[in-house]
């Protein structure tokens, strides 16, 4: 018959002069977790209050319509078919803004898709249209003492994503948490402070690469519930296989103008990993130039300034990649946010077992939250460098 065995980390488990006598093991972990993604997207104060948490987006209407006709229509046609008439009306004025148009078209009645319009409205010259043209609607004048207007309300998109489990647990005999450890004065203490960064480490990860599950998404007897991380819940992205350039910078800030999502309330930020970073940090670097006084040489690069105005702040991320092709995100972070379940963020249980010592959890919940994934936000997928 043998004797009872202990999982437990004990004394014998770490033998005289083996002890761990440097601490920079220690260090690095907290380094680790000082990375870019976690210090920029929010932790909210809000918590959720089920394993599936909602939100609305906002769904503005479309301020365009898409001329529809495979042959286009002549300087002289009145009647143009469109996509979809969305919330034009008797009086809007369309202009071809996107393809550099001139003329100012006047909406005279509008019937299913079918458009009929002044043509060369306030002295414009008329222009023949193409299929697929983009018609901006550039204003929808009303009457003087006109009643209300068809309602043309957007039900706001729904995003959703799940809560997940992150935890670890510590286990020390007594003997262990007697013993003087050289550069640790109390091991249940390094042990919580190490474990934490993990988790930390862990919920970083999983921010940027997890994934629900597909065949139970919400969690099973035998599945594990997962959430979506940012690269699943953002789906603007750009696969092109091309290096990082200032050009390619300014290419995302205007997709995300364009789609009229970077607005005044915006807080934008760039996540790189480290081979992209320094190529960042190279930026007009043939421009610059030191004076005899320097006694620095070589440049860091905190922020980027796009040609269409936005700064937009740099970090770094350990967690993107080290090979190509490399990965970078273009974050607005004010429509992301990491959200605990029901106040649930990381904290400390004791359990209450009569040991032969301790044990310890540190255990959290949290899901993460993206508004507009398909336009406030971009991934690039394809940079060499």
């Amino acid at each position: 018959m043998t004797l009872d065995a202990t999982s437990f980390l004990a004394s014998f488990d770490i033998t005289d002069k083996t002890q761990e006598l440097d601490i920079s093991p220690i260090l690095l972990a907290a380094l680790m977790v000082d990375t870019g993604v976690l210090g920029q997207v929010p932790m909210s104060a809000e918590s959720v209050y089920d394993t599936i948490h909602y939100w609305n987006q906002i769904a503005l209407n479309d301020p365009f319509v898409t001329v529809s006709n495979a042959g286009g229509y002549l300087s002289t046609d009145t009647s143009i078919n469109v996509a979809s008439a969305g919330v034009v009306r008797k009086g809007a004025l369309l202009k071809a803004i996107t393809t550099g148009g001139t003329e100012v078209m006047q909406v005279t009645n509008v019937s299913g898709t079918t458009l009929t319009v002044a043509r060369g409205y306030g002295g414009t010259t008329a222009a023949a249209l193409t299929n697929n043209e983009v018609l901006t609607i550039i204003g929808m004048p009303l009457q003087e003492a006109s009643d209300i207007q068809l309602d043309v309300t957007k039900v706001p998109s729904v995003g959703s994503n799940l809560t997940q489990i992150f935890e670890r647990s510590i286990t020390i005999s007594r003997n262990q948490m007697k013993r003087r450890m050289a550069a640790i004065h109390d091991f249940l203490a390094q042990s919580l402070h190490d474990r934490t960064m993990e988790l930390k480490r862990e919920l970083e990860l999983a921010l940027i690469h997890s994934v629900k599950s597909s065949s139970s998404p919400a969690g099973s007897d035998t599945v594990y519930r997962t959430f979506d991380g940012l690269l699943a819940l953002i789906t603007n992205v750009n696969s092109t296989s091309e290096a990082y350039s200032s050009t390619v910078f300014d290419d995302s800030v205007q997709n995300l103008i364009d789609a009229g999502a970077a607005d005044g309330q915006s807080k934008l930020v760039l996540v790189a990993p480290t081979v992209i970073r320094r190529s960042i940090s190279g930026f007009s670097g043939s421009n610059r130039r030191l004076v005899e006084s320097d006694i620095k040489v070589g440049h860091y690069v905190e922020q980027l300034v796009s040609d269409l105005g936005p700064v937009v702040d740099v970090v770094t991320s350990n967690y993107l990649g080290t090979g190509s092709p490399y990965t970078t995100m273009l974050l607005d972070t004010s429509r992301t946010s990491i959200k605990p379940f029901a106040d649930d963020t990381f904290k400390l249980m004791a359990a209450t077992d009569w040991v032969d010592g301790i044990k310890r959890r540190v255990l959290g919940e949290y899901t993460v939250e993206v508004r507009n994934g398909d336009k406030a936000h971009r991934v690039h997928t394809g940079l060499t460098g």
